[in-house]
């Protein structure tokens, strides 16, 4: 089933930031059905370290695929998952070595020139509050109803991470950025109404910074600009993209306002890549499907990269874009 590991994935997103032997209980737990897929691999005639990469790669799409049919009921979330596991089987026929010969990185100076624009990107989104957060303002306003405004919204960023929608109340939320309690009404309206705002900083924090990754000259460097930003994001322990998967499987069924605010920024983002892949690969006729690919990847690479706390993932999320390139020129 497509939700099968989704259960385990929330759990590790839960855990990331608070419970360090559940969060090992969970990576092993993760690594055990990675095995089972690599086992199946080597018995396809795979070699050892590429049935466990190609592995990796078949959660990141189970995980992401899941997150985007839970969030956006899109029936064709499934048929998507099985063409992206059959594209992994074609990859590996047309590229027998793909380990050493397919592309997943760029020659040495076009990867230092993208670090330098990665770095560019990453530092004038970081959020001058709190760096555990991602959403952004910029310098320090006079008006206290603001800087208290923006201090409520920054806490709630972390406590919806730490402890989801429902765990994250208003007292706790108030105490951790020095706000009265009995003041938050004067800054918002309702606790669902800050999780709204919320989740507006974090979409307009992906449509800009998606505009200033895929403002680069090829796909190839574009991915490694992407990959570079979520590498820094990643050193600095920076909320991304787990908390969104985390919160959708919470409020789906329970909060629907909240649950199609998600799914907004999601279809946001699939229409980015969507651009992206017309403009890198003119004639393409399936970026829709490409596109719907990248982000799962992004959103299940993701997931592995908080369980594992391994960058080594982000390499991975890297080789695994470039072959997206690849299918569309191949047309897979």
């Amino acid at each position: 089933p497509l939700y099968h590991g989704l259960p385990l994935a929330r759990l590790g997103i839960e855990f990331a930031g608070t419970e360090t032997a559940l969060l090992d209980e969970v990576a092993c737990a993760m690594h055990a059905g990675e095995n089972l897929v690599a086992r199946k691999l080597e018995q396809s005639g795979l070699p050892p370290k590429e049935s466990h990469t190609r592995a990796g790669s078949i959660f990141a799409y189970a995980c992401g695929h899941a997150w985007r049919l839970l969030i956006t009921n899109d029936l064709c979330c499934s048929a998507r998952l099985e063409s992206d596991v059959a594209l992994i089987g074609r990859l590996l026929k047309a590229l027998p070595a793909s380990s050493s010969n397919a592309p997943s990185s760029l020659p040495p100076h076009l990867e230092a020139k993208a670090m330098i624009k990665a770095i560019e990107i990453a530092e004038k989104r970081l959020d001058i509050v709190d760096a555990r957060s991602i959403i952004q303002f910029v310098g320090k306003s006079q008006d206290s109803y603001f800087d208290n405004r923006r201090r409520i919204l920054t806490a709630a960023a972390v406590r919806f991470w730490q402890r989801g929608y429902k765990g994250a109340g208003v007292s706790g939320i108030l105490s951790q950025c020095g706000i009265p309690k009995g003041s938050f009404h004067y800054y918002f309206e309702s606790k669902k109404g800050l999780a709204l705002d919320v989740f507006g900083a974090y979409e307009r924090f992906y449509r800009s910074l998606l505009s200033d990754v895929f403002a680069a000259e090829s796909w190839q460097e574009a991915v490694a600009i992407f990959c570079g930003v979520l590498k820094i994001f990643a050193e600095k322990r920076i909320v991304f993209v787990p908390p969104l998967v985390g919160l959708g499987m919470e409020l789906v069924g329970t909060e629907p306002d909240l649950a199609r605010k998600l799914s907004g920024i999601l279809s946001g983002a699939e229409k980015s890549f969507r651009r992206a892949f017309d403009n890198f690969f003119p004639g393409t006729n399936h970026s829709d499907r490409l596109a719907a690919s990248a982000v799962a990847l992004w959103k299940g690479h993701l997931t592995r990269l908080a369980i594992y706390r391994d960058d080594g993932v982000l390499k991975q999320l890297q080789a695994d874009l470039f072959a997206l390139g690849e299918c569309s020129q191949m047309s897979c």
